[in-house]
């Protein structure tokens, strides 16, 4: 079992990853908009644990240094385990987590995502994820089958351990999603970036409001999606009864 210490390494580490390959899709593709927006977002958060841990550097090898000898106080433990709840920081573990979800996927013979049902409303064809308890049922029946794994002696303890701490990170993740809390990270096109300025200048408002309005229109038709795949899920539990 991993300390609170060694975890907070690990995972600085899978927050700076996600931070470099935001680094090369800005280099890379168009949506230079969109990806300067969430470096910005993984700088503050990167800046968040530093302070919440104690951790007064700027480099992440001190950060690593620090770390290893730290003794962290109740209030700092409070502040850390509430940053980790942010919905970035979800974002960064799920998808370090979805890259490495291949091992269980094979020992088990499944496959694991959070995919919904497309569902086709007022404004077009909109894309749904499973809901929270659909996703909670699954992590639990899965869970399950790893320790039962363990308990034979199929899988060792460090693989327990290791696949566990994946599926934390990636039902977290999907529960996040199906929450809406992600939301605010998906992608806004440099396209869709330039037709937000044009709209503010005409309606003499500002990028701020106009952004604010897409995401609020994009919320809208989340949640109408979402509630399309609750009705459909209560209705096959009915039907299995």
């Amino acid at each position: 079992m991993k300390t609170l210490n060694s975890l907070l390494i690990q995972e600085s580490n899978i927050l700076y990853n996600s931070y470099m390959q935001e680094v090369k899709l800005r280099d890379k593709d168009n949506e230079k908009f969109h990806h300067e927006y969430l470096l910005t977002q993984y700088e503050n958060l990167e800046k968040c644990l530093y302070a919440n841990s104690g951790y007064e550097g700027l480099t992440r090898e001190g950060f690593f240094a620090y770390m290893l000898n730290a003794k962290l106080n109740g209030e700092q433990v409070e502040n850390i385990i509430l940053l980790r709840n942010h919905p970035l920081f979800k974002k960064a573990l799920g998808e370090y987590a979805s890259k490495k979800k291949k091992d269980v996927e094979q020992l088990l013979a499944i496959a694991i995502n959070n995919e919904g049902k497309a569902y086709c409303g007022e404004y077009g064809v909109t894309k749904a994820v499973k809901i929270e308890v659909e996703i909670q049922e699954e992590a639990t029946i899965i869970n399950q089958k790893l320790k039962d794994l363990l308990d034979t002696g199929n899988i060792t303890e460090d693989d327990y351990q290791e696949m566990t701490q994946i599926l934390y990170y990636l039902f977290n993740y999907y529960i996040s999603q199906a929450n809406g809390e992600q939301l605010p990270y998906d992608l806004i096109t440099d396209k869709e970036y330039k037709h937000l300025l044009l709209n503010a200048k005409r309606n003499n408002t500002t990028f701020a409001q106009e952004l604010t309005e897409e995401r609020l229109r994009r919320r809208f038709l989340f949640e109408d999606a979402q509630t399309e795949q609750e009705n459909d899920y209560i209705t096959r539990k009915g039907n299995t009864k």
